[in-house]
């Protein structure tokens, strides 16, 4: 059981207890807060001015890695200035061939494909306790004491450019482990539990940091596993003790979590909800698609079959345990299992387990990798966030024992052999490259032109720009299209194709054309601005956190607020001196909004904008600044 503490709590005596509790002076409580883990390891590693020791992306979705090597292109760099790691997981061909010739000639290390995911290649090979990691989103070493922050394209450029890492005060949250979970209860239904007690607290600015004498009674890989799904929730970062490190005592949180791991019960989720097994079997209506569960006459819910993911699922213990349940049994349907890492996949060979699954009727897939098919033939996943159901491995197993019938673990009373205990195989990992400080700076490659960066040009005076999306109106939010850019960059000439579509209006001498987009959130859309880099504007009705102010800046998009989102994609927006506005600090500015029949004013307001941030938008964005800066 999970239980939030909304207030700041002290870890002393083995135990923790509420702040109003405790009774600490300030000078003991100053003490208690350089006590936790978190605070030694960003002292250590600069404070509020964070250098890393390993920069790392996971390049199994191309977005998470062609940003950050095109930009080091753009930028004209010849040598990645930091130690750069990229884990190619199960990306295609291509994609790993392009990032394996980036790594020697740029000097960076490369993880074949189908050796590890990203978080258990830290966990097995690439991190440290004490260790201080920014990688791509999703990535965590926190089960092995180390912290992982998760940074955007432009975090890491601005490492490659020997810039600090600026922090920003967090939230630290202790979360208190106690017991062990009992069998039947696995290390997803834990994380899933976590999630789910944390479904409408925002956790976006908080560090999680782990202890407690629960955390002996859970083996690496279920803390790995637990520390995946814990990211989910959006937090900053998380940290683990370990027997290497653990905070001195006392040490205060700014809140706890007492989590009762002898309580966790069986948990399953589906997308966004999540519910208590116990409490999903008394639904009357199944809130998921029947190709994924279904009904039978007597009411008893089944699965058409499921998988165990690479990503998170696949650890040693959990593909085993789910063996050993099925031990001499044939299972109905389609059952994968997919290995989280190459060491995982021959410690199961060693132990028979392949044979095992191969007797039971069920495939083993290749080494992190996650086929999340949502159809009659897979219907389920013991996986991580983008798995449309997902179970623990024991749960999982007993319900393949029923023919399907969705049914607790906590039913299975056979005694399980007892497993072997699992050993990271260090030969797995003997096919990584390792050429961090090493370039090959002469080296020509292939797939040069699989990293073209748009150019960023300095801001214009005067724009006219269609509306390529507008999100809070009748249209949908990935209804996007640039049909006048035609090659061309976020800016281009000929504004005269658009303006044969406004009636009388003329824009000033030399206005160039772009494009815009308006949001009544301006979440919806910033991860597609970021990813096509071609937008000029972006219109919003809430405010925008710093965070999207800083990535559309980067990207060179000016950021404005509106108090009504009442545009058409057929509509035209012009601003008028907008360069100049910026650099004058203007708070506001006077648009126009252009259609076939009008033509009407609007009041825009400027996202607040620091000094640096000004200047970072009058050139283009990132690439556009710091290019001008290195002449």
């Amino acid at each position: 059981m999970v239980k939030v503490i909304k207030q700041g709590i002290y870890y002393q005596n083995g135990k923790i207890e509420k702040e109003s509790q405790a009774f600490m002076t300030s000078d003991k409580k100053e003490k208690a807060i350089r006590n936790t883990l978190t605070y030694k390891i960003l002292k250590n590693h600069g404070g509020k001015a964070i250098t890393f020791d390993c920069l790392l992306s996971d390049i199994s979705s191309p977005d998470y890695h062609c940003g950050i090597l095109s930009g080091v292109q753009a930028l004209g760099l010849d040598s990645f200035s930091a130690p750069y790691t990229l884990v190619a997981g199960d990306a295609d061909v291509l994609s790993a061939r392009s990032a394996y010739e980036s790594a020697r000639k740029f000097g960076g290390n490369f993880v074949p494909a189908n050796v590890a995911g990203a978080s258990f290649y830290l966990a097995e090979n690439g991190a440290k306790s004490g260790d201080m990691l920014l990688t791509s989103y999703g990535v965590t070493a926190g089960a092995v004491g180390a912290m992982c922050v998760a940074g955007s394209d432009y975090d890491f450029l601005s490492q490659f450019l020997r810039m600090p890492y600026i922090l920003e005060d967090k939230e630290i949250i202790g979360v208190f482990f106690r017991g062990k979970l009992r069998r039947g209860v696995g290390a997803i239904d834990a994380g899933l539990s976590f999630l789910k007690a944390f479904e409408e607290i925002d956790a976006s600015d908080k560090i999680f940091e782990f202890f407690g004498p629960g955390v002996s009674n859970l083996s690496m890989e279920s803390r790995t596993v637990i520390d995946q799904i814990v990211r989910e929730t959006g937090c900053f970062a998380t940290v683990w003790e370990t027997d290497h490190s653990a905070p001195a005592q006392p040490a205060f949180y700014d809140g706890g979590v007492s989590f009762d791991l002898t309580r966790t019960e069986p948990m399953i989720g589906l997308e966004e909800e999540i519910y208590t097994l116990e409490e999903f079997l008394k639904f009357e209506e199944l809130p998921c698609d029947p190709d994924l569960l279904y009904r039978n006459e007597k009411g008893e819910i089944f699965l058409n079959g499921g998988m165990i993911d690479g990503l998170v699922g696949g650890t040693f213990e959990n593909i085993a345990e789910f063996s050993e349940i099925l031990r001499g049994e044939k299972v109905e349907g389609d059952y994968r299992v997919y290995p989280v890492t190459r060491s995982v996949y021959r410690e199961l060979a060693e132990a028979g387990y392949l044979s095992l699954l191969s007797d039971e009727g069920i495939t083993v897939g290749e080494v992190a990798s996650a086929n999340y098919i949502c159809d009659a033939a897979t219907a389920c996943a013991v996986a991580g966030r983008y798995a449309p159901l997902r179970l623990d491995a024991k749960t999982l197993a007993v319900s393949a024992l029923q023919k399907g019938q969705l049914v607790s673990a906590l039913e299975y009373q056979k005694e399980i052999k007892r497993l072997r205990k699992y050993a990271v195989r260090k030969e797995s990992y003997e096919s990584v490259y390792n050429g961090a400080g090493k370039p090959q700076k002469e080296m020509k490659t292939e797939c040069d032109y699989a990293f073209a960066f748009p150019k960023q040009e300095a801001l214009p005076e005067n724009l006219l720009m269609k509306f390529t999306c507008v999100c809070g109106a009748n249209e949908r939010a990935d209804d996007w299209s640039y049909p006048e850019a035609d090659g061309e960059g976020r800016y281009f000439d000929g504004v005269g194709k658009i303006v044969k579509t406004s009636g009388e209006f003329t824009p000033a001498e030399g206005a160039r054309g772009s494009y815009a987009v308006a949001s009544v959130c301006p979440e919806d859309i910033c991860e597609e601005i970021s990813r096509e880099k071609m937008i000029a504007v972006c219109i919003a009705k809430e405010p925008y956190s710093a965070e999207e102010t800083e990535a559309l800046v980067n990207d060179g998009t000016v950021p404005l607020l509106t108090d009504k989102i009442a545009y058409k994609t057929d509509e035209l927006l012009y601003l008028e001196g907008v360069a100049g506005a910026i650099k004058r600090k203007e708070e506001r500015i006077v648009a126009k909004i252009i259609s076939k029949r009008k033509i009407r004013d609007v009041v825009l307001n400027f996202a607040q904008l620091t000094e640096e941030q000004r200047k970072i938008l009058l050139a283009g964005g990132f690439i556009g600044y710091y290019s001008q800066k290195k002449k």
